[in-house]
């Protein structure tokens, strides 16, 4: 005698979907959760970031802006040089 193996019978799509929208609050709140505490952390740092600006720097947020503007420009010009010279380089191999 040959037994027959039950399958389980699947889940049809709308069950399916109705499964998931029960998910859907849950998820929701968790990634709300997760946003609100790297909101709370971001807060702390930029309080932080600010008191130590302050003690560090006579002019305050604007000497910290200026130096920060100029460390940029510095920086840009840097790599403007720096390329300048890989080119300088590759045109004298004759790759160009």
């Amino acid at each position: 005698m040959v037994q027959q193996i039950k399958k389980p019978v699947p889940k049809s799509v709308l069950q399916k979907v109705a499964d998931m929208e029960q998910d859907i609050p849950r998820i929701i709140s968790a990634v709300n959760q997760g946003f609100t505490q790297i909101q709370s952390k971001v807060d702390f740092l930029d309080e932080g970031l600010a008191v130590l600006i302050e003690q560090a720097f006579p002019g305050g947020a604007e000497h910290f802006a200026q130096l920060r503007d100029e460390r940029r420009a510095r920086l840009l010009a840097e790599a403007d040089v720096q390329a300048k010279a890989q080119l300088e380089g590759i045109e004298t191999e004759g790759d160009v």
